[in-house]
């Protein structure tokens, strides 16, 4: 059902929302610290999608390199001689 669904979501979602305060204590301890609990609870949501975008993205990466997809780059820009100049008095002849 729908009720049992979303039970088991938000269980899911604390979970590892308890996952990641642990795995980053140090982090919590230091918001807690300098800005008060409420604020580093309040920071774990962020840190949970920070860390989820940062899979997706390796998952993505890993990925299209098993694939063998290559992004196409742009050929370099050919680079122009600049003019040489003569330094003072080199090719007097005295």
């Amino acid at each position: 059902s729908a009720a049992r669904a979303a039970a088991a979501f938000a269980l899911v979602w604390t979970m590892g929302l308890a996952g990641v305060g642990a795995l980053n204590a140090s982090l919590m301890r230091f918001l807690a610290r300098t800005r008060g609990a409420g604020f580093a609870l309040a920071s774990l949501p962020l840190l949970a999608i920070h860390f989820a975008c940062g899979g997706l993205a390796f998952m993505l990466g890993t990925l299209s390199h098993a694939m063998g997809y290559n992004i196409p780059r742009a050929a370099p820009a050919p680079i122009e001689e600049a003019p040489r100049v003569r330094a003072a008095g080199a090719g007097s002849a005295k």
